[in-house]
């Protein structure tokens, strides 16, 4: 489940019920992490809605993490579903593209394995409406 991340004490949290488990998540990305997990395949397992200094810079990335016991699974939604869906996603500050969202597989070698999406936190809605439709044709399926 999403957690709260220690390292950001500065973000208030609500508490939401995401996969039979009440969890705190980051109040600037409730809406996108709820919506994510309605995804087939995806339950996060720690989230952060990312901090920017005063000037917009990117100082922490905005994330979602999640995990699966098989990494053909986490492959298969990370880079057939997320990424293509993401690709295109444009920075409203800069009109840049593709430099503010990365995907990664990652290979703990622990019980499961473990998949990022990262953006730079005023890229936040952007990700949303980009992710929205595959929430929408889980919905429908």
């Amino acid at each position: 489940m999403a957690k709260y991340d220690p390292t950001m004490p500065n973000h208030e949290t609500d508490p939401v019920f995401i996969h039979g488990e009440t969890v705190n998540i980051d109040r600037e990305i409730v809406s996108l992490i709820t919506m994510v997990n309605t995804i087939p395949g995806i339950c996060t397992k720690a989230s952060c809605q990312g901090e920017n200094s005063p000037e917009g810079k990117n100082v922490t990335s905005a994330y979602f993490m999640f995990e699966s016991d098989s990494w053909l699974q986490l492959g298969n939604i990370l880079f057939n579903k997320i990424y293509p869906a993401i690709v295109d996603v444009k920075d409203p500050t800069t009109g840049n593209g593709g430099v503010f969202c990365s995907c990664s597989l990652i290979l703990t070698g622990f019980k499961g394995f473990r998949a990022s999406l990262n953006w730079n936190k005023r890229c936040t809605k952007a990700v949303y409406d980009a992710l929205k439709p595959l929430a929408d044709q889980a919905e429908t399926s």
